[in-house]
């Protein structure tokens, strides 16, 4: 990747997010030459759909991340360590401990049995028996549809995973090729579907589906009720109408 590559999109994602500090933009051009533009892309659509949702909050609740902070935390998540060893080095070095001063090391404690994904069966059987009570059910999809059907009442529609392994925060066991992709079919309402029908006909631009999901015994995949519908295009106008108004103020 060449320099003039790495500057220009850090300083479009940094642009972006609002970013006009030294250090931050640092990080993002550190972020681009390591990560690649493919992640800070990617976690710069992430960042657009938390933030439509509502943005997310800091660890202690007090108030809401900025456009940056919640760039940053994602991207943290995601990178692999190597990436983020360099991104966001420690801040001092480890402790050199002096000759003759070693304390009684207390024993670690027992270390976890690890997670063996092809005998996962075995441990759903116990915790099925003592299931806890969620409170909200929320999913975010984004694709093209090849195919709408247009009813009075409502419009449905299938898209399927690619089957792609996308980067996951650590401690989450990845998917193994060979399992398949999962479809899902979205029933949203006339009305959704009329803001992004025309936005659709670019053949770049991407939908954006939120809402709640069940699994349908009936259909194969997963069912999703959708609650509001926008692409990537859509949202980018949003974004900048936003901080043009937040400029003039």
């Amino acid at each position: 990747m060449t320099d003039e590559i790495v500057l220009s999109t850090a300083d479009e994602i940094a642009n972006q997010l609002q970013e006009t500090s030294p250090g931050p933009r640092e990080k993002i051009n550190l972020m681009v030459e390591y990560a690649g533009v493919d992640f800070v892309n990617r976690m710069m659509e992430e960042t657009l759909e938390i933030c439509n949702l509502g943005g997310m909050l800091v660890d202690n609740g007090t108030r809401r991340r900025t456009l940056g902070g919640i760039f940053f935390f994602l991207a943290k998540q995601q990178m692999t360590d190597e990436v983020r060893r360099k991104v966001f080095p420690p801040l001092y070095p480890p402790k050199e401990r002096r000759p003759g001063s070693d304390k009684p090391q207390t024993p670690p404690p027992p270390s976890l049995p690890e997670l063996i994904w092809e005998e996962r069966e075995e441990l759903l059987k116990v915790l099925l028996s003592e299931s806890g009570a969620a409170q909200s059910n929320k999913v975010t999809l984004t694709g093209r549809p090849q195919r709408v059907d247009n009813r009075k009442d409502h419009v449905t529609f299938r898209i399927t995973e690619d089957g792609k392994q996308p980067a996951m925060p650590r401690g989450v066991p990845r998917v193994l090729a060979g399992l398949g992709s999962t479809p899902y079919t979205i029933y949203a309402a006339p009305k959704q579907w009329k803001k992004v029908e025309a936005a659709l006909s670019v053949p770049d631009d991407v939908l954006i589906i939120e809402g709640t999901c069940a699994y349908d015994p009936r259909i194969p995949g997963i069912a999703v009720y959708a609650s509001t519908l926008t692409t990537r295009a859509l949202q980018r106008e949003r974004f900048a109408e936003q901080k043009q108004i937040n400029i003039s103020e």
